[in-house]
């Protein structure tokens, strides 16, 4: 922007002035002035064209520089984005190769255990894991082994021998409501639901279960006897071979007792809880079941 005009109009005042107080100037000292002044005003405007050059030269470079800044940290940001990916990707293979690995050990260690005559080439050089011939993994059903029950076991088998063996095990439940007399079997004629019949021992049928092996096998069950919350007088017990009753104890009734007992059967033997008494029995607490725990034969 000129500031010829401004100069120009305070030119005229001072001159103006300079007339009512002192005597008038030539018009050469005035054309003088004026062309000092004009050159001062040049020279003004060259400095500011200057500062306005310098501030965009230094805004640019301003700009530069941040932008370089930010670019540089958007590249390393990514970088160590990428080593953190590639970091936890590394460690997530490494721990699903190792679980494969385990998982592998696992499958070939439940294989390698039996009483098949199939030798496996051992796996150390000390000498084999030796276990009970009921081979938990194989042979015992569903329900977790004690410390004692393995302690107590006398007869061991080779872990590098094939498994040959299954597991052995059922559980059922009443499923009806059911008005039973003294001698009848709880779960014949059907009443019964396998929920688990590992082995196929129990038949849902006649409600019997038989021991396919000869071996130790334990026994359980719970009872709930009465109807529309008044207790029934029926009683109920689990019975063996000839009518024997196991471990010498009865479910009660008008509530949910617990039967258990260990019992070393014959491969044939059967086993099935009844009635002593003359009730009602409700459905799903009312339930029977049993496994094997260790095979003798």
């Amino acid at each position: 922007m000129s500031h010829l005009p401004s100069l120009l109009l305070l030119l005229l005042v001072v001159n103006t002035d300079s007339v009512r107080g002192t005597e008038p100037k030539s018009r050469e000292q005035l054309t003088i002035e004026l062309e000092k002044l004009s050159q001062k005003v040049e020279q003004l405007e060259a400095r500011e064209g200057d500062v306005e050059k310098l501030g965009e030269k230094l805004g640019e470079a301003l700009g530069e520089k941040l932008g370089d800044k930010l670019q540089e940290g958007i590249t390393k940001s990514g970088e160590k984005q990428t080593e953190g990916i590639d970091n936890l990707g590394q460690e997530l293979g490494e721990k699903l190769t190792k679980g494969l690995d385990k998982l592998g050990e696992t499958i070939a260690a439940s294989q390698t255990c039996g009483t098949s005559e199939e030798e496996t080439t051992p796996t150390t050089t000390k000498e084999p894991q030796r276990l009970p011939a009921t081979c938990p993994p194989c042979d015992r059903g569903n329900a977790a082994l004690s410390y004692i029950e393995l302690r107590d076991s006398k007869t061991l088998c080779p872990w590098q021998k094939r498994c040959t063996t299954q597991g052995v095990g059922f559980f059922v439940w009443l499923s009806n409501p059911s008005y039973l007399t003294p001698g009848a079997n709880v779960f014949a004629g059907g009443r019964g639901k396998a929920v688990v019949n590992a082995g196929g021992g129990f038949n849902v049928t006649t409600g019997v279960f038989t021991a396919p092996f000869t071996g130790k096998y334990k026994f359980f069950g719970t009872a709930l006897a009465g109807i529309n919350f008044i207790a029934s007088a029926e009683y109920i017990k689990i019975v063996g071979k000839s009518g024997r009753m196991l471990n010498g104890a009865s479910w009660s009734s008008g509530r949910i007792v617990v039967h258990a007992s260990p019992e070393r059967l014959s491969a044939g033997d059967t086993v099935w809880a009844t009635t002593e008494g003359t009730g009602h029995l409700q459905t799903y607490v009312t339930a029977f079941g049993g496994l094997l725990l260790e095979r003798s034969d």
